[in-house]
């Protein structure tokens, strides 16, 4: 017994549908450049990036560095990756120290060094730090208790 041609069509299209869908989903977040800041003598750019990912959609901050002019690094060179951040700031306080400021974050990824053959042969070395505005805590209430309310 064969099947009649209208269900077969139906069938592929389905099969068609089902295999977009599976496509869309497995496809990596979308970054887009928000800001990009460089250092006090001209060497490096400091480079902030957003990305919507996840279940509920949260936004994911990375950030990168890069030698100045030079392209938004691949998504595995991320100095930073946090989410749930509020009040990000980004500032050099002086040429090879730049200082991540924030509210409240939960920080997934951090380095605190960064260097590059493309910038005085890995001699140039910059330092990252983290600056929470608390003393006491720097995640949310929410985090902290493991994403329950």
């Amino acid at each position: 017994m064969t099947a009649r041609p209208s269900v077969v069509r139906a069938r592929a299209a389905l099969c068609a549908a089902l295999l977009l869908a599976l496509a869309a989903a497995c496809t990596a977040p979308q970054r887009e450049v928000i800001s990009r800041y460089t250092s006090p003598d001209g060497k490096v750019d400091a480079i902030v990036a957003a990305s919507t990912v996840g279940t509920p959609p949260t936004v994911a901050y990375s950030l990168y560095l890069a030698p100045h002019g030079a392209d938004v690094p691949g998504p595995t060179s991320a100095m930073l990756i946090a989410d749930h951040v509020d009040s990000l700031r980004v500032r050099w306080s002086e040429p090879k120290r730049l200082e991540i400021g924030y509210d409240s974050a939960r920080i997934f990824r951090f380095t605190n060094f960064w260097q590059a053959k493309e910038v005085d042969s890995y001699r140039y070395v910059v330092e990252l730090r983290l600056a929470p505005t608390s003393a006491q805590w720097s995640l949310t209430a929410r985090d902290r208790a493991g994403g329950r309310p």
